[in-house]
């Protein structure tokens, strides 16, 4: 159960970076 919930928060928390990068960048001014 443990590791199928890691499964899952790691492939949830790989689609937010993306989204935490392009605001950063968006905040930087940087296209």
């Amino acid at each position: 159960m443990h590791y199928f919930c890691s499964i899952r928060c790691r492939k949830r928390f790989q689609h937010a970076p993306t989204k935490f990068i392009e605001t950063i960048q968006v905040l930087s001014g940087v296209p």
